[in-house]
């Protein structure tokens, strides 16, 4: 996806997190540690996506068509 607002915040020397939310409503938060070369992710997806989850497939190949 492209041109979603990311925020970004420092938490510790060389440990960023960024998180933004898609245009399906999922939020996702990635922590960074840049000295360690480790990320970890998190993905929270809206309650609707849980009850019809082909929406977000149809979503996501229509906009890499």
């Amino acid at each position: 996806m492209k041109d979603q607002e990311v925020h970004m915040v420092r938490l510790a020397e060389g440990v960023v997190k960024l998180s933004w939310t898609e245009p399906t409503g999922t939020c996702v938060s990635v922590a960074y540690n840049l000295i360690e070369h480790r990320a970890h992710g998190a993905t929270f997806f809206p309650h609707r996506i849980k009850l019809a989850p082909v929406k977000l497939s149809g979503f996501r190949m229509t906009r890499l068509s």
